[in-house]
């Protein structure tokens, strides 16, 4: 079986090179700008880009990454679905500060302006106007934990937990582990968060993404919010590339997990974690 997975330029060569690397298959990594038009594959990955190669098979449609990369088309569908996300704000009127302002792309925690006045706000739509480009305005959500939820078809394969590293870093309004201030640690399985385990399973679902990284904070009070959704989510430890390895050798092997998840009847981390991960009788099987 021949299996390419696509990125961008700049976007994901250590996380790809790391799925070629543990991964069963015969697995190719090919950067979207110098495919040559001649390629088909049984299997194409796309991570995080949206250019074609003919293929019988494909993980993550680019209208699915499409969708995904545009953070207001995607929050006004999570709004749509009932996926519980920070208030969005489309009528000036009925903006309750403070509120957040973000371009419609961002990625990093960049380009992040809390606004407490309407002073505020209208320099932050002139900051991000003057790089034209398109803005959300949402309602501000004082967290209290943030969590990252990797999901592959439809199950959960592994939580981590932005951590700030200082008081002064608890505080800030936008967490980020790119700019040193913050790190992510593991949540091991027995510590998963359900509620906001249901809540990644469900945003992904709604992008139509077969797999990808979903960020979501919760409040002093345990109430979840997904801010987004990532279609090429770094795998920054050998944990987690395994783990992503791991649940592509099942889809490889078995194609797409079948049975449907009926979250009433799901209490642990049991009932959403991908089949390919479940423990053995000594504990975790990687």
């Amino acid at each position: 079986m021949s299996i390419v997975i696509l990125r961008r330029r700049k976007l994901g060569l250590t996380s790809c090179k790391s799925i070629k690397k543990y991964a069963i298959g015969n697995i190719d990594v090919l950067r979207n700008d110098r495919i040559t038009g001649e390629e088909e594959v049984d299997l194409l990955i796309r991570w995080g880009c949206t250019s074609q190669i003919p293929s019988k098979r494909t993980l993550n449609k680019a209208e699915a990454i499409s969708l995904t990369n545009n953070k207001l088309a995607s929050r006004k569908l999570f709004v749509d679905k009932g996926v519980s996300t920070p208030r969005l704000y489309t009528n000036d009127k009925d903006i309750s500060y403070p509120v957040v302002v973000r371009p419609t792309n961002h990625s990093q925690g960049k380009m992040f302006f809390l606004c407490n006045n309407e002073d505020e706000l209208e320099r932050a739509i002139d900051r991000i106007h003057f790089l034209d480009k398109d803005f959300y305005i949402s309602e501000y959500i004082n967290k209290d934990r943030e969590f990252g939820v990797f999901v592959f078809n439809d199950r959960v394969t592994s939580v981590i937990e932005k951590v700030p590293k200082t008081e002064e870093a608890k505080k800030a309004h936008a967490w980020n582990v790119a700019q040193g201030t913050h790190r992510f640690e593991n949540v091991k399985w027995t510590d998963w968060n359900v509620k906001v385990c249901k809540l990644a399973l469900q945003a992904v679902k709604v992008l139509g993404l077969d797999f990808g990284r979903v960020d979501i904070i919760t409040d002093s009070e345990d109430n979840a919010y997904v801010l987004e959704v990532n279609s090429a989510h770094s795998l920054t430890s050998e944990y987690r590339q395994k783990v992503f390895a791991k649940c592509l050798d099942y889809y490889i092997s078995n194609g797409p997990v079948q049975n449907e998840l009926v979250f009433k009847s799901i209490n642990s981390f049991k009932g959403l974690i991908h089949p390919a991960l479940r423990p053995n009788k000594k504990g975790n099987n990687l």
